[in-house]
């Protein structure tokens, strides 16, 4: 519902049990939690791998090398800082 115009939503996730299309149908009811997933397209992380772990590791390394103890007050700010080109 946030993404109103997207006719996809790729959606990466690990494999734990609730993830599923049944969670969906058991909060919001079979008509709109079906209609939710069926605009994902779902990517599980592999079940024994170190992928998640990576990201984070990643993540983890840009906060403590590039950002330190600063906050970012915005989007536009952030991409600037990463030179991710101008914010949208």
């Amino acid at each position: 519902m946030q993404y109103p115009e997207a006719d996809t939503i790729h959606l990466v996730m690990d494999n734990l049990n609730i993830h599923c299309r049944k969670s969906l149908t058991d909060a919001f009811g079979a008509e709109v939690g079906n209609e939710i997933w069926d605009r994902f397209t779902v990517h599980f992380t592999p079940t024994h791998g170190s992928w998640l772990d990576q990201a984070e590791i990643e993540i983890g390394l840009y906060s403590r090398q590039c950002l330190g103890a600063r906050r970012i007050p915005d989007l536009k700010t952030l991409r600037r800082e990463a030179g991710l080109g101008t914010a949208k």
